[in-house]
């Protein structure tokens, strides 16, 4: 036999009860079969339409760096500093 049924009373019980990790996975498994079918059909949705403008095409940000030699970088060309960053016009016109 697998169980020892003439154990004293002073020993721990070391039989783990699984009923209620079955019920548990019974239960979620209830849950699945009604809700797989679900997930799988597409609700119509009608949308408003909007008169909004479209959002702007994605540019590349302006990136200034500064190196550990204190050499000013305004994307991947040097610029000199002067007290003043007057080079910032001379850029390509971006739209702000």
């Amino acid at each position: 036999m697998a169980f020892k049924f003439n154990r004293s009373s002073k020993e721990p019980m070391s039989e783990i009860n699984v009923t209620p990790f079955v019920d548990v996975m019974l239960v979620l498994l209830i849950i699945f079969m009604v809700t797989a079918p679900l997930l799988t059909v597409g609700v119509q949705v009608d949308l408003p339409e909007s008169s909004a403008d479209s959002l702007p095409e994605e540019q590349e940000p302006l990136t200034l760096s500064i190196n550990s030699k204190g050499e000013i970088f305004i994307q991947e060309s040097k610029v000199e500093y002067d007290g003043s960053f007057c080079c910032i016009h001379r850029l390509p016109n971006r739209s702000r």
